[in-house]
């Protein structure tokens, strides 16, 4: 605990100090009432009890060397004089604000409101693990407060106190990742000697082993993405939160369109879909007096985001007539959303889109409207699967180059994924070629997009090592960090994991890759989710290759079946294409991920 309170006395300029650092929350205060630290801290603040933390305040951790400091961050008027904030924490802060909105289905009062208002950094205390002196801190800079920062923002926005018991060290990145952060050790240990009241600590996931290592009995818990955050700090709260904001029947339509437009234009902002899928589905069952428009609306979202996140959900299908009610903009939209959710899931039926793909697509590329050419890039990720691959290539290969000559860069990472994707698939060096010199060609445009190069290093990479071409140990690194990114796509990563057992040598780190895709796999189904997980569909995947391998047939239709179960959508396209070759063969082979 703080030194002051620990010795059971504080002079006038002690107390001073410490004042606005007790009152702030119940992070400082002694954890046994009976002592003479907490009658001191009592005596100090006026106060019988710790007091609730105040709505946009938690504390923050930093390390200069083998020191570390502890701080009550805060926004709104300042509570004492507190150092300087330097640039990359500022740099955090505003990356905070740009997180934020990626990362939660929807917000209560803006995200700029909260970031403009002034941050300020209380000092609570300075801890030495060697000796010597603590150095001043008059400016504090680093990502190291960004995951903290956030939940600040998030406390605002919400109109929400954060939990008492909870500190956050991990840096955080404009597209909601979590992030690595020095000196974990220092400021874990100057958790424990001066924040009492605080139980547990969230870090990045990829580092939770260290922190393990130095957290004492503190409650380490790690996060890839600042969605999952939210989610461990608030836990049903946001949920009863929304479900109140849709009681107001303004304010329920305004929702209603938020999520229907959010959903149709959201695809590069999110690395995690399910926030999006879960609040929709709540919305859906408690919100009352929805009407034909809002209840599809709703449903429309949570089909796509939980394609997005799963590979699962379903789509409402509109008549002809309700589609052609619509603006043409929207209603391509609407049909692109619903030829990739049947190439996905399986659902709706091909047949039951045909004849609205009859009546609105626009089929010549040179001529279309883009939010056509979105159709025809549907179109042909469902032919993958339906048995025309090579046509399915041949189309996509045609779409990034519409997007390239009409300087649509950032549209492009989709077709040329697939480009790259089916172009190893079919064993067609050529194709590779051509796609590999449209990519050099994009490269210094540098407009991929959000999570754009990720799918792209991931389809390139896992096509040149099926063809076997030059610098495979270069393909094979880049599948290896993929599969080691816990804060990206996790189908990204699984699919990567994937792909690198089936090429690299049979060795130690082979090994531990399975094991990683096994053990995320066993944890998915123990938490008894309603969909599958990526690790669960790569952990069917990767049997169904082990056994094709090594020339076992049963083993490999044991695996397939295991796959049907998690992707019945795709697994019944591909079965029903595969004609006279081996089903698990062809399954495997043509499988997008």
């Amino acid at each position: 605990m703080l030194p002051e309170l620990a010795r059971g006395r504080a002079d006038r300029a002690a107390r001073a100090r410490l004042q606005p650092v007790l009152e702030a929350g119940p992070w400082c205060w002694p954890t046994n009432p009976a002592s003479a630290a907490a009658a001191l801290a009592r005596d100090i603040t006026g106060l019988d009890d710790p007091p609730a933390p105040r709505i946009g305040a938690l504390p923050g951790l930093s390390v200069e060397r083998t020191c570390g400091f502890a701080w009550i961050l805060h926004s709104g008027a300042p509570l004492r004089r507190g150092p300087e904030i330097g640039t990359t924490t500022r740099q955090s802060w505003d990356a905070a604000s740009l997180a934020l909105p990626r990362s939660v289905p929807l917000l209560w009062q803006s995200v700029h409101a909260a970031h403009a208002g002034a941050l300020h950094l209380l000092p609570a205390g300075a801890h030495l693990t060697e000796p010597g002196q603590a150095p001043p801190c008059d400016v504090v800079t680093g990502p190291s407060f960004g995951l903290a920062l956030f939940l600040l923002q998030a406390s605002i926005v919400f109109r929400v106190p954060l939990p008492g018991d909870l500190v956050a060290s991990a840096a955080v990145s404009p597209d909601g990742r979590v992030e690595e952060v020095d000196g974990l050790d220092v400021k874990l240990s100057t958790t424990r000697a001066l924040l009492p009241g605080v139980r547990r600590v969230l870090v990045a996931a990829s580092q939770v082993e260290e922190a393990r290592r130095h957290a004492g009995p503190l409650e380490v818990i790690g996060v890839h993405g600042t969605s999952l955050a939210l989610e461990h700090v608030f836990g049903d709260g946001l949920a009863d939160l929304l479900l109140q904001e849709g009681l107001n029947a303004e304010r329920r339509r305004e929702l209603c369109e938020w999520f229907f437009r959010f959903a149709l234009e959201g695809r590069g902002e999110l690395v995690d879909w399910s926030p999006i899928a879960a609040a929709a589905s709540r919305a859906l069952a408690a919100w009352p007096d929805l009407t034909d428009d809002q209840r599809f609306q709703l449903a429309f979202a949570l089909g796509i985001a939980e394609r997005h996140e799963f590979n699962a959900g379903a789509l409402p299908v509109p008549t002809v007539a309700q589609l052609a009610d619509r603006p043409a903009h929207l209603r391509l939209h609407l049909l692109a959303h619903l030829v990739q959710q049947s190439a996905d899931t399986g659902s709706p039926d091909p047949a039951a889109i045909a004849p609205l793909l009859a009546r609105f697509a626009e089929p010549d590329l040179r001529e279309g409207h883009p939010m056509a050419w979105r159709v025809e890039g549907a179109r042909a990720r469902l032919l993958a699967v339906t048995g025309q691959p090579e046509l399915a290539l041949e189309r996509q290969e045609a779409l990034a180059r519409t997007y390239y000559d009409a300087l649509l860069y950032r549209d492009i990472s989709f077709p040329l994924a697939e480009w790259f994707r089916l172009a190893g698939a079919l064993d067609h060096v050529d194709a590779f070629a051509r796609a590999d010199a449209m990519l050099a060609a994009i490269l210094p445009l540098g407009a991929l997009g959000f999570q754009g190069q990720a799918y792209i290093d991931l389809a390139r990479s896992r096509a040149a090592v099926r063809l076997g071409l030059d610098g495979q140990e270069a393909s094979l690194a880049v599948l290896a960090t993929l599969a080691d990114d816990q804060a990206g796509p996790q189908h990204v990563r699984w699919a990567a994991a994937r792909a690198w057992l089936r090429a690299a040598p049979d060795d130690a780190a082979t090994h531990e890759c399975r094991g990683a895709i096994t053990d995320a796999a066993s944890r998915a189904q123990a938490r008894g989710a309603t969909h599958p997980h990526a690790s669960q569909v790569a952990l069917a995947l990767v049997r169904m290759d082990e056994a094709l391998a090594c020339g076992d047939p049963p083993a490999a239709e044991l695996g397939l079946a295991d796959l049907h179960t998690l992707q019945p959508g795709i697994v019944d396209h591909l079965t029903r294409a595969a004609g006279d070759v081996p089903t698990a063969a062809y399954v495997a082979r043509y499988f997008p991920y």
